[in-house]
């Protein structure tokens, strides 16, 4: 570290900079403005300004003279005396269109008349001219020494064609054929919405009945039924030019903003042949065809249960399908959001009721069966097509074990199962589970897996790919459920399955078939992970094998522990785990979560309610992540562009990963070594001294016995990018290099600033004017041997380019640097030498030397603050 001594003579050279810079001729660097101010100087007699070809002298420009307390365009406050643009255009009728402020070295900024706002002025300067004061504005609008303000001319514009709005069945709707509609206006939790009915769009283009699918712009999509949608249902207008779907009462999901089009399935113009019967206003659900309305609903037997505390009210399930004519099969429940879970009959229970909710519609409530089947607000009830069909023929005897040739084995729910002493077939309905009956070495005892495992995709790639027999055995499905006659066809000592989403799955067996042996692990949390594996164990007889697997999970869990478990809390890296995208979150009841922990991090989702809800841009801005993670095979690339979450640090520090494979975030023991691979993109320099990708290659080869085979790990799934874009400190957006190697810049100022946060080293060359500037060189008298071409008043391309940098820093008022940058080619940064920490702040960032500025800026506070002290006590002059 440097000795606080150059930085001292940094500030004091700043400081008597700014008190020579009349004589000198150099743009003033102005303090901060928590220092206190001089009064403000009266307009010189001498005074004179062009405003639209009428010449102003200070007499006249006097009788508008206002002062101002305005932020600057770093936030900070200033107060200055001037002249009051506002009034000053009115004086010349300039009222409407854009003006132009002209400065004295031919710098010019245009501004839309709209945007001068009251606080706006023309403040005296030092040097007896006017500066463009404009609050609210960014930084190429405050004009230095400004001399004219002329009207700008303004570009014919061709007369606009009317505009598609939305598409609806095929037709397109423009903004005025909407209008042509009836106008209707609606108060929703104490927002107003204005538009026109859906239904009202939908009839207009012929659609009156069947499913809708509502597309965004941005490809988000959400699916209802027409019957269940209301008079208060809007497309409401939005301040765009696009119009949303706004659903009072019912699910936020389907509330679709910029929205695009309406696509209708299975419904039919009113009044041709072959459309479908009207359906009932107060109709709210359609089982198998039959339309029910509220009343239809009370007049079938009515359930209370109360489940977890919740009470809940409604009618029989079962004599709801039963009033449709459905007795067997899998039904398939579909709500008015477009989300969709199938049961089997057999597994519901009187206890299963559709339970009245507050926005007028019903939601599946079943006790005992898992929560994901418990769909709100339920539009459609269907028979599952493809599903289980009952044989006409009695379903095969199951051969029992001999009487003393059994054990009991106690799975994840608890449950006591009878299964052979000596199991010699196994049927495994989870991937994770098969990984781990093959990790144990039992494979050969497997006769039939699920659905994924027989396909060798996602969740069973993996396992399939090492055990390719695999793919060979039966998978007793038909749609969503296991095929019960081919179960016991098959016959398997044991039926291991698992999963909270699938569990609806054995439950349905275990009705039809009571005797299955059917033994459930979970593989749901890390803290019951060891258990599950030594109920599979048990299930496949491996007590020993699944000792030594248990060590080689816990001591990879250990290593990690031992590395991150000293992290101050506050230090933790704040991490959000996405799905398929990022607007799904992972709870604090999930894998994911515990995931999440275990390396050291904190989820910022841990609080939401529910198991993956939906999360929002803002609310991503809001958490502000330090680290992304999302599912395997997710474009990352999609995610880093996506325009609504620039603002996330992790966006725009390029730490997004997707999991190198399918299954690394639950079930799987490759999800525990991927608490390792998490833990060292959190906290690298507390891995440093491992090789990820070896370490991977040691798991894998403990736990299967193979290498591991997946993508590189090492640099995750965002590579670093070459250059990054930023925002300078005029506005403009400039392409710059991720790392900067050769910097020029074109003023003392910057270059006193950058010596003094250490980037000496990567200097190309300096300013003209620093050889001159004998406070800089006491300094850093190195700089004496650098390069000096020209400066920011003299810029000259041919000069910069023989020194090959590869940014140019500049002043605010740099004349044309768009101009500049294009002919070097090389990119051309705005420093605002006003705005004294932002400077620093500013140039930190893009040099990596942030933790520097923070000391700086430090010092230069506590040295303002103790003048300030001390000059309490003298009088104003």
């Amino acid at each position: 570290m440097r000795p606080r001594f150059p930085v001292l003579i940094l500030v004091l050279s700043l400081f008597l900079m700014a008190g020579m810079s009349g004589c000198g001729g150099t743009p003033t660097a102005q303090l901060p403005t928590a220092e206190p101010t001089l009064p403000p100087q009266a307009a010189p007699s001498a005074l004179q300004l062009t405003v639209a070809g009428q010449l102003f002298d200070g007499a006249a420009l006097r009788d508008l003279e206002v002062t101002k307390t305005v932020q600057t365009p770093k936030g900070e406050e200033a107060t200055h005396t001037g002249i009051g643009l506002r009034a000053l255009l009115d004086k010349v009728a300039m009222h409407e269109g854009a003006i132009t402020l002209v400065a004295s070295d031919g710098y010019a900024s245009e501004v839309a008349v709209a945007d001068v706002s009251d606080d706006c002025l023309l403040a005296y300067n030092d040097n007896g001219g006017l500066d463009a004061v404009m609050p609210g504005l960014g930084g190429g609008a405050w004009v230095k020494d400004v001399v004219e303000i002329g009207m700008a001319e303004a570009a014919a514009e061709p007369e606009p064609e009317a505009e598609t709005v939305i598409t609806i069945n095929g037709r397109a709707f423009t903004q005025q054929d909407l209008e042509a509609l009836e106008q209707v206006s609606q108060d929703v939790d104490g927002k107003t919405y204005q538009g026109v009915r859906i239904l009202d769009a939908l009839e207009a283009a012929g659609v009156t009945a069947g499913q809708i699918t509502m597309a965004a712009s941005d490809g988000y999509s959400a699916g209802v039924d027409v019957a269940v949608l209301t008079p208060e249902c809007l497309l409401a207008y939005a301040d765009d030019g696009t119009v949303g779907a706004v659903f009072p009462g019912m699910d936020k999901g389907l509330w679709v903003k910029m929205l695009a089009e309406i696509s209708a399935e299975g419904g039919a113009p009113g009044g041709e042949a072959g459309a479908e019967a009207e359906v009932p206003a107060d109709a709210i659900l359609i089982v198998n065809d039959h339309l029910f309305t509220l009343a239809d609903l009370q007049a079938l037997p009515q359930v209370e249960q109360e489940i977890e505390g919740q009470g809940y009210q409604g009618v029989s399930l079962l004599a709801v399908l039963e009033a449709a004519g459905v007795t067997e099969g899998t039904i398939l429940m579909t709500a008015t959001d477009g989300y969709a879970a199938g049961v089997n009959i057999d597994a519901l229970n009187p206890e299963c009721l559709l339970a009245y909710e507050s926005g007028g519609t019903v939601g599946a409530v079943l006790p005992g069966i898992s929560r994901g089947s418990w769909v709100k607000m339920l539009g459609t009830i269907t028979i599952d097509e493809g599903a289980p069909v009952a044989s006409a023929e009695p379903l095969p005897t199951r051969v029992a074990p001999a009487a003393g040739n059994t054990r009991v084995v106690v799975d994840s729910l608890g449950k006591e199962v009878t299964i052979p002493a000596q199991v010699a077939s196994v049927a495994s309905m989870r991937s994770g589970t098969t990984e781990i009956i093959c990790a144990l070495g039992q494979a050969d005892k497997i006769i039939a897996v699920d659905e994924m495992v027989k396909a060798g995709e996602s969740y069973g790639a993996f396992i399939a790919s090492i055990h390719p027999e695999l793919m060979d055995r039966a998978a007793p499905y038909r749609n969503r459920d296991i095929n019960a006659e081919e179960m016991l066809r098959l016959n398997p000592d044991v039926v291991l399955h698992g999963g909270y989403g699938r569990i609806s799955q054995a439950e349905a067996l275990q009705k039809q078939v009571p005797d299955m042996p059917i033994v459930i692990a979970h593989f749901e949390t890390i803290a019951e992970y060891m258990n599950d594996v030594r109920i599979v164990a048990q299930c496949v007889n491996a007590e020993d094998a699944a000792e030594r697997l248990i060590a080689t999970l816990q001591g990879t869990l250990d290593f990690v522990t031992e590395r991150v478990q000293d992290i101050p809390e506050g230090d933790k890296v704040r991490v959000f785990y996405g799905g398929h995208d990022i607007y799904k979150a992972y709870t604090g009841t999930t894998f994911e979560h515990a995931q999440i922990v275990m390396a050291g991090g904190v989820n910022v989702a841990a609080d939401l309610e529910g198991w993956h809800p939906e999360v929002s841009a803002e609310q991503l801005l809001v958490w502000d992540p330090e680290v992304i993670i999302v599912l395997n095979g997710v474009d990352v690339d999609a995610i880093l562009a996506d325009p609504k979450v620039q603002g996330v640090s992790a966006i725009k520090n390029r730490r997004v990963y997707s999991l190198p494979e399918a299954s690394w975030d639950f079930s799987s023991p490759r999800a525990l070594f991927c608490i390792e691979w998490l833990a060292q993109i959190l906290y690298p320099e507390r891995f440093a001294d491992i090789d990820i990708d070896t370490e991977a290659d040691a798991f894998y080869r403990a736990v299967f016995g193979v290498d591991y085979a997946g993508p590189a790990l090492g640099t995750g799934a965002a590579p670093e990018a070459e250059t990054r874009t930023i925002t300078d400190m005029i506005g403009r957006r400039v392409e710059v290099p991720s790392q900067i190697i050769r910097a020029m810049p074109l003023s003392s100022d910057i270059t006193g600033v950058l010596m003094a946060l250490g980037a000496g080293d990567q200097l190309a060359a300096v300013d003209s004017m620093t050889p001159g500037n004998a406070n800089l060189l006491a300094a850093f008298p190195e700089l004496a041997a650098l390069p000096a071409p020209c400066a920011f008043f003299d810029a000259n391309a041919e000069s910069i380019l023989a020194v090959d940098p590869d940014v140019v820093l500049t002043v605010s008022w740099q004349r044309d640097p768009d101009r500049l940058q294009e002919m070097m080619g090389i990119p051309v940064v705005c420093i605002d030498l006003n705005l004294y920490a932002p400077t620093i702040r500013f140039l930190s960032e893009i040099m990596g030397a942030e933790e520097r500025a923070d000391e700086i800026v430090g010092y230069y506070q506590e040295r303002l603050a103790a003048i300030h002290e001390a000059l309490q006590d003298v009088p104003r002059a």
